[in-house]
């Protein structure tokens, strides 16, 4: 699997906690310039987080990987597997067992770093007017 380790770009960090257990983890190109994030949470993410409903589910050790954005000018450059690989070691230092990532449309980008489908859903969406 790839680590952040192995990831060319100048930096990929994580800035301070936004809430209790949860954080972002940035990709910047050679000149600081941030062309990628991801928000991570982890088993201790704050309880009246919405996003953190899964746990009933999957257990109070989950954590979950969310909203992979990459530039496009930086797409298909490994940007969006340096983010899911480090975001994945994020939350194995800090005790999750297993990691929802929920929505995903890019559903190969995380079989290639060794995730599988869990669930699927059907996308829609109609009018309002």
């Amino acid at each position: 699997m790839p680590t952040s380790a192995s990831w060319p770009h100048r930096s990929i960090a994580r800035p301070p906690l936004l809430l209790p257990g949860t954080s972002f983890v940035l990709a910047r190109d050679w000149d600081g310039r941030i062309i990628g994030s991801s928000i991570v949470c982890t088993p201790r993410a704050h309880p009246q987080r919405i996003d953190v409903r899964w746990k009933t589910l999957l257990g109070e050790d989950a954590g979950a990987i969310g909203v992979v954005g990459v530039a496009s000018s930086a797409r298909s450059r490994g940007v969006g597997h340096a983010l899911v690989a480090r975001a994945s070691e994020v939350l194995r230092d800090r005790q999750a067992r297993v990691c929802f990532i929920g929505w995903a449309w890019r559903v190969g980008l995380y079989g290639e770093l060794g995730y599988r489908v869990w669930r699927e859903y059907t996308m829609g969406w109609r009018a309002l007017s």
